[in-house]
Parts: structure tokens; sequence; C-alpha cells
């Protein structure tokens, strides 16, 4: 399997990014200080979803990230048939785990993708 990223739905990270702006940009001329921190808060969650992916999948892992970028959980794979995908969930089949879902929150073209490289 060759090495891929999936990502956040860019839809999602947009509007989280133009939400944040919109609250700092109202918080900044109403000189509500409280607000200004939720408005930052946002707009950088906004910019790391666009930057960085949920899922990096390696020829011999799957990395869960977080937005930072840090990698949150791994799982061992050795081959695609490791993995399966459910409705919009993708499970580890030797743990038996759910590894993440791909529903709404992730990029459909990347799942697509993903799907054309799992067999079944």
């Amino acid at each position: 399997m060759a090495p891929m990223n999936i990502r956040c739905n860019r839809a999602l990270a947009i509007f989280i990014l133009v939400a944040g702006a919109l609250v700092l940009f109202t918080a900044l001329i109403t000189g509500e200080s409280v607000n200004v921190f939720g408005g930052v808060v946002l707009l950088v969650l906004g910019i790391l979803l666009l930057v960085n992916p949920m899922l990096r999948i390696e020829p011999t892992e799957i990395q869960v990230r977080s937005p930072v970028g840090m990698t949150v959980k791994r799982f061992p794979i050795s081959s695609p048939g490791d993995l399966k995908i459910e409705g919009n969930k993708l499970r580890h089949l030797p743990r038996g785990k759910k590894i993440a879902g791909l529903g709404f929150g992730a990029d459909s073209g990347d799942v697509a993708a993903l799907r054309s490289q799992l067999p079944g």
C-alpha cells in the first residue's frame, strides 16, 4: 500500500477558519477581550485542519494524528487486508478496533482513494 494522507473535510476546515476570523473581528471591534481568545483558537484550529492530515497511512502502520500534527495512536498493518471500511468507520481487523470515522469530517476524495486500495 502506498503512503497516503486522509485530510479533514476542506469545507469544514474553511467554515471553522471563517468563524474564527468573524469572532476575532467582532471581538476586536466591540472591545470584548474575552472573545478574542475564542476567535484566535478557532482561527488557528481552522488553519491546522487545512494543513495537517487526520490519518497518515504508511506501508507498515496507520497513524491517527491530532490537528496539531502529533501522532495520537498507531496501528500496525502488514497488508491492506488488515483494514476494513464498515459504513463510515475504518477498522483495524487484527485488533478489532475502530481507527477513525470517515464520514462528514474526512475528505471524500481521500476516502474514495483509500476504498480503492482496500480489498472487498
